[in-house]
């Protein structure tokens, strides 16, 4: 698991074992694939896509909106 991906699922961990939150979501632009790496990794899973709805690089793009629940992270087994 690399840098980014521990972070995440600490800070995950943090959020649903801790905090008791039900559900974390977020977005992010499809030309990020690091980042929806990194996000499938720990279990977020794509809900929808918000279409042109960010500029980049002098052009609009889509954005993934991603979520997971509390249930689905206790689930998750990340490979190292």
């Amino acid at each position: 698991m690399g840098v980014a991906t521990t972070a995440i699922y600490l800070t995950l961990k943090q959020v649903f074992l801790e905090e008791k939150l039900h559900k974390v979501w977020l977005t992010v632009h499809v030309r990020n694939t690091p980042a929806i790496i990194a996000y499938n990794k720990v279990g977020f899973v794509v809900e929808g896509v918000l279409r042109d709805d960010f500029w980049l690089e002098n052009r609009r793009v889509n954005v993934l909106l991603m979520s997971l629940l509390g249930t689905e992270f206790q689930q998750i087994q990340i490979v190292r």
